[in-house]
């Protein structure tokens, strides 16, 4: 069972198929992203989502794909990333677990809302990073 949310973003552009896949991978070893997978018109990637970071470390996309596809005015790229929510779960069940054992069940509603208007906020957040590396990938001057 995977425990993660599934997103899509898409950008229509006149580049090359070629020159847009070059532009994908500089992109993402660039960001220290971890490619899977490359071939002609489709790249897959992640990231650990175990690895700790820093409050001032950027957000990253926890993994994705991109496909190209042809169409009348040129390609179209779509990334489908997703965010790992079993990190956000562990914390979650350990401050309730810790919380019941002290009998403080006021607490858990607290964690409750806070995790639920962060877990919103994180979401905008990688929406906004997907469409910024998409705008990255079709404006890089990468031949």
């Amino acid at each position: 069972m995977k425990f993660r949310l599934n997103y899509h973003a898409s950008e229509e552009t006149a580049l090359n198929a070629n020159v847009i896949v070059e532009n994908i991978r500089s992109q993402l070893n660039d960001k220290k992203y971890d490619i899977i997978c490359v071939a002609d018109n489709s790249v897959k990637f992640k990231t650990n989502p175990w690895e700790l970071r820093w409050n001032f470390s950027p957000i990253t996309l926890d993994g994705g794909e991109f496909k190209l596809t042809n169409s009348k005015s040129g390609s179209t790229i779509e990334l489908n990333y997703y965010d790992n929510i079993l990190p956000r779960l562990f914390v979650i069940a350990f401050l309730a677990i810790s919380l019941i054992i002290e009998g403080a069940y006021e607490g858990i509603l607290f964690f409750v809302a806070f995790f639920l208007i962060t877990g919103i906020i994180h979401t905008f957040i990688l929406k906004s990073k997907a469409r910024e590396l998409l705008r990255e990938i079709l404006n890089s001057d990468t031949p």
